[in-house]
């Protein structure tokens, strides 16, 4: 549950695309090195996290599907279900405090792209976000960014989900920080925009449901 929340946490991509997205990046979480590939279609989103798992959600139901590769399963889980989950990840901000973001001057060339350093900050959570003002995808980025911002994931923790387009470009390196400490970074390595087919958003049909054991009320303490 642990990396389900913290994926929860970083990135949660979905669109409404003429052209699909694929952005590929790396992650240092929490000590986590990752590799992610996120892919969207339409409301649908995709999360690779290396070879092992991947998270399919529907952006306008708010369901997802994790997949365990090793293991040929994947587990359901709905908006309802994720609750508590979501609420732990977001704790530490409040919905209603606006991000402010403001420049530091300070420039880096990455992928090939002039960016700019700026500073985020929202309750707890800072972010160091390097940005590209003249990224030629993104606007399809923003749009991804939307279609979950505005869907019942993002409704029910609207802190997760800030509105990229208030940012001056796309952000191509970040540095989260919570109460001062480093708890990830990430670097996009590509962003494509081509046609996907739809069973990407889907799990293979050799793949078996995972039921998570019913967890039932505490029983009191014999006297």
């Amino acid at each position: 549950m642990n990396r389900l929340r913290l994926l929860a946490v970083l990135f949660v991509f979905t669109t409404s695309l003429h052209a699909d997205l694929v952005i590929v990046q790396d992650v240092d979480a929490v000590g986590q090195k990752l590799t992610m590939t996120m892919k969207t279609k339409g409301s649908l989103m995709r999360v690779d996290v290396n070879p092992q798992m991947s998270m399919i959600i529907d952006g306008a139901t708010g369901d997802m599907k994790t997949l365990m590769h090793e293991q040929k399963m994947f587990m359901t889980m709905n908006v309802e279900s994720m609750k508590g989950m979501i609420a732990a990840a977001t704790k530490t901000t409040d919905p209603n405090v606006k991000p402010i973001i403001k420049p530091l001057g300070n420039h880096e060339k990455i992928n090939g792209f002039d960016t700019e350093e700026y500073l985020m900050t929202q309750g707890d959570v800072t972010s160091h976000l390097w940005i590209a003002k003249n990224h030629p995808h993104y606007e399809a980025f923003v749009k991804a960014m939307e279609t979950m911002r505005k869907g019942p994931i993002g409704q029910m923790n609207p802190q997760m989900q800030m509105d990229m387009s208030q940012l001056p470009g796309m952000p191509l390196k970040s540095i989260v920080e919570m109460n001062g400490k480093t708890t990830a970074t990430s670097m996009i390595r590509s962003v494509d925009e081509t046609e996907l087919p739809l069973t990407d958003f889907e799990a293979p049909a050799d793949y078996k449901v995972f039921s998570m054991p019913a967890m039932g009320p505490a029983k009191p303490d014999s006297p």
